[in-house]
Parts: structure tokens; sequence; C-alpha cells
């Protein structure tokens, strides 16, 4: 089976682009190993692997791991999970985050990278988590403030945008790092 490790929706056909499972390599710059994920998607948009997430999760092996390596990362609008997944594999305890609907996609591509997320020492779960501001009972459940929140394409339109910055500020404090990538369209 073929691993991509440059992987560009324009260039895919719908049902590749869409509907089956993507493999991604990343290049551990500590190991001289490749780790290999593994993406199950679904046609609707909000649950497709966008650009800016395999992006962003090179991005995250391109780090030393000791940046990694313990944090407590929240993934926001994760959709199938790629980034927070990546970020466990380099041995973080993530809690990737989306509508209701979604949990049960981010918990099958949990499981299908589950030994790679074990053997970092990493730790992942899925959660939903609606934007807003969120209550005493949400931010201990999310343990907030984290060290980390990521996301990838998480906003398309400027609906919701002020949800989005609710929570980004209900989980943060001013010690956590923000990474968000987004493609222009």
């Amino acid at each position: 089976e073929k691993m991509t490790t440059d992987w560009r929706r324009n260039e895919l056909g719908f049902k590749k682009r869409f509907k089956e499972k993507v493999n991604i390599c990343f290049q551990n710059n500590d190991q001289e190993k490749e780790a290999r994920v593994e993406i199950e998607q679904c046609e609707e948009p909000d649950s497709t692997l966008w650009d800016a997430s395999v992006v962003l999760s090179h991005y995250l092996f391109s780090l030393p791991p000791s940046d990694l390596q313990g944090k407590r990362i929240i993934e926001i609008g994760a959709g199938c999970g790629l980034v927070g997944i990546a970020a466990g594999m380099r041995g973080a305890s993530v809690q990737i985050t989306d509508l209701p609907e979604y949990v049960p996609l981010m918990e099958s591509n949990i499981i299908n990278n589950k030994s790679h997320i074990i053997s970092s020492g990493g730790e992942v779960k899925a959660i939903s988590l609606p934007w807003g501001t969120l209550d005493a009972d949400q931010l201990s459940c999310f343990q907030a403030p984290v060290d980390f929140i990521v996301g990838s394409d998480i906003v398309y339109a400027l609906q919701g945008f002020n949800e989005l910055i609710a929570t980004m500020v209900s989980l943060s404090d001013k010690n956590t790092v923000v990474l968000v990538a987004y493609e222009h369209r």
C-alpha cells in the first residue's frame, strides 16, 4: 500500500478525496524511521481531510520531541482528528474535539492509530465540544488552561467565529501556544 507524504486534495478524484482512507507518512526528525497514520474520512466537508491539517501535522513532527512530550493539547474543530493524533504520536496528551456527530469518526481514527500513539507515550481521546464560553464543569473536563490549542481549517466563514474565540479564550492562558493552519480559498 502506497503511503503519501504530500497530499493535495485538488489533485485527487472525488472518491479518493472524500471517501477512502488516507495514509500519511511523517518523517521524525529525531528518529530514522517514518511514522505512519491512517485516517478515515466522510463525505461531509467537516469530516474530510483538508490540506491544512496535513501541513500542521507535518509541522508538529518537525518539532523537537520535548516540545510536545507530556504536553496537554486540545484540537478544536478536529473533524477526522489528524492533527491531534499526530500530536499524540509525538507523546502529547491530546483531546480531539468537534461536534457530537463527529466523535465516532474521531474515535475510529484513534483506534486505527492507537499502537503508534501508545508506543510514543502519548494519549488521545475524542470529546464533543460545541464552541462558546465554557462553564466550570467543561473547563475541569478539559483541564484548562492547556499547553497547546491546535486547529486546521476550522473556520471557512465568519459564522461561528465569535464562539471559536470564546472557546479558545476559555481553554487558554498567557502560556498557551495556539497553532492554527488555514488555507486561503
